[in-house]
């Protein structure tokens, strides 16, 4: 009984294999109109000025109509934001003025066979800018005002445009302020980037605030006082900013006002008027230096009261002492502090009180412990006016009048690089970028020094000049890259990034 089961069920499938098989034949298979686009850019992309006509004329073939004219289609063109598609045309060539933000976008093109509805797509990148959409920006003074000016960067050709007192050229805005301090921009956000998270902040003599980052417009909220929470003093003035990513990718913001530290965390839409260089317990600040170094989930503040340094990380609500060992000298005047965002180190000149004996001293900030700290033999070092630090190299430039010296700490030796002769070397920096894989170019940027000079003779408003220099090692000469003219006395520069 159990044989003649089994002998049905395979004749069973057997049977049923048979008709599988011949019910296969019984399909028909027609060719369909296979749809290619041409003359769109995919490889580079689209980039024009916001305001600009976009033009983009494809061609179409199918495999059934390789002329492109056989069939009826329709078409779509629309821009990929992250709630919906925003349709831009439903004609076959685009041809639109586009009023959308400053930044990237997907564009899409869309063909539908009428006949079939057999649809095909292509998508390619866009970049909407304006005239100042990245770029340094250049703090000058002009006759004992604030003049910003900017070097406006274009990423199709690698060219810079030189925007002379921007404010003005835009209709900005913003009050008239006194002397120059600093120009400061710095993302606040890392997840959920916009327009306005990223911030660009003047700091004069008699005021601080910030300006619109996509139309540098200005409104009176714009008072760096609306960004403090707490009880202001009337003589309220920033006189600095920096900042760092904690844990590499959360922006936290430190602000300077006299020799008291203020942070603003991650995420923070405030700064608490609550200074952190205090000591638990304590009833009142210390004094502190004005700058302050920080990377990773740490910061370092100097105690210019106990002539030591301070640490905390970046949650913290107060400081505490270096821990014995880590490497930290005591007792000594401090002259020069900054990190470099790229490398995580810091770097610090320092003097015996009353003395000119110099030291340099190489720390990590995030990590509380420093692993060079060494005398200076450095030509004239104790008129240096403006300190950098080579990200790259781990040279210190400084500068005496119109002379530049870069002092190679292995060496222990400094060298002359430049000699402007009667001019004045006004500024030198590393710039500091904050997200240099949002460019391929921001890093090679970074590792150039910026020196900005000052002719005495020259017309004011147009006498100062701005230059890059390459820097290699082994102490061979500086490569000049960049130089522009036609600025005042140049104080501060930064650059405005991009994603």
């Amino acid at each position: 009984m159990h044989k003649i089961s089994t002998c049905f069920i395979m004749m069973t499938f057997c049977c049923a294999f048979v008709s599988c098989y011949k019910d296969m034949g019984n399909y028909n298979y027609h060719p369909i109109n296979e749809i290619n686009f041409t003359n769109i850019d995919t490889a580079h992309g689209y980039t024009l000025l916001l305001g600009d006509t976009l033009a983009i004329a494809p061609e179409l073939k199918g495999t059934q109509d390789p002329a492109g004219t056989g069939k009826q289609y329709s078409y779509e063109w629309s821009l990929d934001f992250s709630a919906k598609d925003s349709v831009l045309s439903t004609e076959k060539n685009l041809r639109v003025k586009l009023l959308v933000a400053p930044g990237r976008y997907t564009l899409q093109f869309k063909a539908t066979d009428k006949e079939t509805g057999i649809r095909a797509h292509i998508r390619t990148q866009l970049l909407v800018t304006t005239r100042v959409f990245e770029g340094y920006l250049v703090m000058n003074e002009v006759t004992g005002r604030t003049r910003l000016d900017m070097l406006s960067y274009h990423r199709t050709d690698d060219q810079f445009e030189q925007l002379t007192d921007v404010l003005s050229q835009l209709g900005s805005g913003a009050p008239v302020q006194g002397k120059p301090r600093q120009v400061f921009c710095m993302e606040t956000e890392s997840l959920f980037i916009t327009p306005q998270t990223y911030r660009i902040y003047l700091v004069t003599d008699n005021g601080t605030f910030k300006v619109d980052p996509e139309t540098f417009g200005y409104n009176t909220l714009d008072d760096f006082r609306y960004e403090m929470v707490g009880a202001l003093p009337g003589d309220f003035a920033p006189t600095s900013l920096t900042g760092s990513l904690q844990y590499l990718f959360m922006p936290t913001t430190f602000m300077t006002e006299g020799n008291n530290i203020y942070r603003r965390i991650y995420q923070g839409i405030v700064f608490p008027y609550v200074p952190v260089n205090i000591y638990a317990g304590e009833a009142n600040p210390f004094k502190a230096f004005p700058q302050v170094t920080c990377y990773d989930d740490g910061f370092v503040v100097y105690n210019m009261d106990k002539r030591t340094f301070t640490t905390g990380s970046f949650n913290s609500v107060n400081v505490t002492d270096m821990p014995p060992g880590a490497g930290f000298p005591e007792g000594k005047d401090m002259v020069y502090m900054e990190d470099q965002q790229s490398t995580g180190y810091g770097y610090a000149v320092m003097k015996d009180p009353g003395l000119a004996n110099y030291y340099l001293l190489r720390f990590y900030p995030g990590y509380s412990f420093s692993d060079y700290f060494e005398p200076m033999t450095a030509t004239d070092i104790d008129k240096a006016a403006h300190f950098a630090t080579s990200p790259e190299l781990g040279y210190l430039f400084y500068s005496v009048g119109g002379k530049l010296y870069e002092y190679d700490p292995f060496l222990q030796q400094s060298f002359l690089m430049l000699d402007k002769g009667s001019e004045e070397i006004t500024y030198i920096a590393f710039q500091k970028f904050f997200n240099p894989n949002f460019y391929d170019k921001y890093t090679e940027f970074g590792n150039l020094l910026t020196v900005g000079t000052l002719n005495p003779g020259g017309t004011e408003g147009s006498n100062g000049t701005l230059e890059q220099y390459g820097v290699p090692p082994v102490n061979k000469p500086l490569q000049k890259k960049n130089s522009w003219t036609g600025f005042g006395r140049i104080t501060s520069v930064a650059y405005r990034e991009r994603n």
